[in-house]
């Protein structure tokens, strides 16, 4: 769970940038396989609130830039710590998931303002995957990465959603999603939901380097399949570890990697109370790899 010292000062910083309390205290319910053949459960997440976050520039500045700037002449809202403030300040998400939910956004402005990696353009991965998780691990967050062509509603400017997911956990009495889901080992510090049907893979530990290795191979291996020129995925930090999921499908909005993840959002309580399992599992598989289409470890060095 997020740590008292960071929900104090997310607190502080919620109230400093107007979130009002009834925008990060959802409704949530767990679904899972009614006919047990699967172990993996999915939080359905009621936040009409969340629904409210902007999803284009419409021409008009940067809306991650315009915090970065805010962080800037508001020290108090940065929550960001040693060793990550270095490339990101972290504040309260203005349209959070739940109580806790940050963004971790990049510094840069204007002419340096860094695009979000993909795996035609890596960038400093490998610092920055280093610097969030080791922000996550320390004050007990989940680190979500919606790529490029994968969820991402800004992908000019790096950034990655900090999720409190214990918070959520806590709501229904029980984890759910991949903090959850029991792994299978595969070899050399790799492994897999047991019983997640699409393509991914789990790297035990952080092992920023060898994430920028597999996304490399990846984008050797299938990146010219799609029109865009790189491979869209996202990226998941959580107690299981690195996991990383390719969408077999491009989208520019749409299901990323707090979905992917487990965190099933929805804006009515019509579809609140109509989503379960299959339906999860239908959304996902149209726009996700299945295991058997794809062999992750193919890309593995």
């Amino acid at each position: 769970m997020a740590t008292p010292i960071f929900l104090d000062a997310w607190r502080k910083s919620a109230q400093a940038r107007e979130i009002p309390e009834e925008g990060y205290n959802p409704d949530v319910k767990v679904v899972g396989d009614a006919t047990g053949k699967s172990s993996f459960t999915f939080g359905i997440i009621h936040n009409p609130y969340r629904y409210n976050r902007p999803r284009e520039s419409g021409g008009l500045a940067c809306p991650l830039c315009d915090v970065v700037r805010e962080v800037e002449q508001n020290p108090e809202l940065d929550l960001a710590t040693i060793p990550i403030d270095k490339h990101f300040a972290v504040v309260a998400n203005k349209y959070p998931t739940v109580e806790g939910h940050a963004l971790a956004i990049h510094r840069g402005t204007g002419d340096n303002e860094a695009p979000m990696f993909t795996t035609a353009s890596l960038g400093k991965l490998e610092e920055y995957l280093a610097d969030v998780a080791l922000f996550s691990t320390l004050n007990g967050l989940q680190a979500l990465h919606n790529g490029a062509k994968a969820g991402a509603t800004i992908p000019w400017h790096e950034h990655w959603n900090l999720l409190n997911a214990e918070t959520l956990y806590d709501c229904v009495g029980r984890d759910y999603g991949i903090d959850a889901s029991p792994t299978t080992d595969v070899g050399y510090g790799v492994s897999m939901l047991a019983d997640y049907p699409f393509a991914h893979i789990i790297f035990n530990q952080l092992h920023s380097e060898r994430v920028s290795g597999l996304l490399k191979n990846m984008q050797s291996g299938i990146g010219s399949r799609y029109k865009c020129g790189f491979v869209p995925h996202v990226l998941c930090y959580a107690s299981p570890g690195s996991m990383i999921v390719p969408l077999k499908v491009s989208q520019e909005k749409g299901m990323g990697a707090g979905d992917i993840a487990g965190h099933i959002t929805c804006k009515t309580e019509e579809e609140f109370h109509a989503l379960d399992y299959d339906a999860c599992i239908r959304k996902l598989g149209e726009i996700l790899y299945k295991k058997e289409e794809l062999d992750m470890t193919a890309f593995l060095e």
